[in-house]
């Protein structure tokens, strides 16, 4: 698990932009490297997600949404494998997660006498990042 905020969005879109675009085409209409270029002069520490909305053309590179009520967020944690083609991610506002923590705690009054959660003494599988 993982700790995602816009923020991280926002100062990481350069570097994401230039691994998913380079090398960059002269002939691209998109122009990818001036993209790249105006990305990098923003300040990730001070830019808004509406600044680099507008470098690109669209939110998809700042959006950060909860995968189970859907809403806009700027914190989520992200649960499951690490995010690839076909991996089994998901990402939680705080809301959310509380809730299925909720969900979890009463079903552990649930279990039979002596059985544990599947996540006892897993502490291994939680990684914090700022």
């Amino acid at each position: 698990m993982i700790i995602r905020t816009q923020r991280q969005l926002i100062q990481a879109v350069a570097k994401r932009w230039r691994e998913q675009y380079q090398p960059f085409s002269d002939k691209d209409p998109m122009d990818k490297r001036g993209i790249a270029d105006k990305l990098d002069a923003l300040d990730g520490n001070a830019a808004s997600a509406e600044d680099v909305n507008a470098i690109i053309g669209n939110q998809s590179w700042t959006r950060l949404a909860c995968d189970e009520c859907k809403e806009d967020t700027t914190l989520t944690v992200q649960v499951g494998d690490e995010p690839d083609y076909e991996s089994h991610t998901a990402e939680l506002c705080l809301e959310c997660a509380e809730k299925a923590a909720a969900l979890i705690r009463g079903m552990r009054v649930e279990l039979p006498k002596g059985e544990s959660p599947c996540t006892e003494g897993r502490k291994d599988n939680v990684r914090l990042t700022d």
